[in-house]
């Protein structure tokens, strides 16, 4: 892929009058799709939308977060920090500034989002109809989820 989050983020500061609030959604996208093994977020994932006429572009709302293998990813499609592609904590906290955030706020998304998806991924999917037993097969994609929740 040619693009990285942090190339993205840059471009949005260019296409949207007013980007704060959508770098910082996208530092969130890059959290849950770490939280949740989604290898497969890659460029053409990410768009921009006319918000209205007057108020210029905004991001996209977030689509497509089917990652297609049987394993979690232990890369993101992009590159995202110092260690490039790699899932960590240690990553997605190493450059929240190319967000727009400061290093307790990205510590605080990352408590958020992992607390969310670690309480809620087994229901949810029970809810919208998959198998019990493939749902249990799933459980180890969450793992990262868990330790996200936790306060290091």
């Amino acid at each position: 892929y040619m693009a990285s989050y942090g190339g993205i983020s840059q471009e949005l500061a260019r296409w949207i009058r007013n980007p704060a609030e959508d770098r910082r959604s996208l530092y969130e996208r890059i959290v849950f799709n770490s939280a949740t093994g989604n290898g497969d977020d890659h460029d053409a994932n990410h768009g921009l939308v006319l918000d209205r006429p007057d108020h210029g572009y905004r991001l996209a709302p977030f689509f497509d977060p089917v990652a297609p293998t049987d394993l979690p990813a232990k890369d993101l499609a992009m590159a995202f920090g110092e260690d490039g592609r790699r899932i960590s904590r240690q990553n997605l906290l190493s450059r929240p500034g190319q967000f727009g955030l400061e290093r307790e706020h990205a510590e605080d998304v990352l408590k958020r989002i992992g607390t969310t998806v670690a309480q809620c991924w087994r229901e949810t999917l029970l809810t919208l109809g998959a198998d019990p037993r493939q749902v249990a097969r799933l459980a180890s994609w969450f793992d990262f989820a868990k330790e996200l929740a936790r306060v290091p």
